[in-house]
């Protein structure tokens, strides 16, 4: 089974970015936003879509410049759900350990 495309664009403007961003939403419904910062974004989409992706990445310029650097990885739904899971996990353990207080001890007087 073929999973998921990953893709990892740094533009060199925010203003790059925003007009990506604008493309990627009218020409690939099924893209879902991972992360996006200042001038990078992730996101996935089906491996069917990558031909057409990385030609017009590779192609097209955003904003007047051309993609600054791009990364492709293979996404399957386990490593979203992995990495999920991870996340969700250092979260609870960041919570966990700040909201003890080893100062404070439950049977002084």
């Amino acid at each position: 089974e073929k999973g998921l495309k990953s893709f990892q664009l740094e533009f060199t403007s925010n203003a790059g970015l925003m007009e990506f961003v604008q493309y990627l939403e009218s020409q690939f419904l099924n893209a879902t936003v991972k992360s996006q910062s200042v001038n990078r974004i992730e996101f996935l989409i089906p491996p069917e879509k990558k031909r057409n992706l990385l030609h017009d990445i590779s192609e097209m310029q955003w904003a007047g410049e051309y993609i600054k650097d791009f990364n492709i990885n293979n996404s399957s739904l386990e490593d979203i759900f992995m990495k999920y899971y991870e996340i969700d996990n250092l979260e609870e353990e960041r919570y966990c350990t700040n909201s003890i207080n080893p100062a404070f001890d439950v049977n002084s007087s």
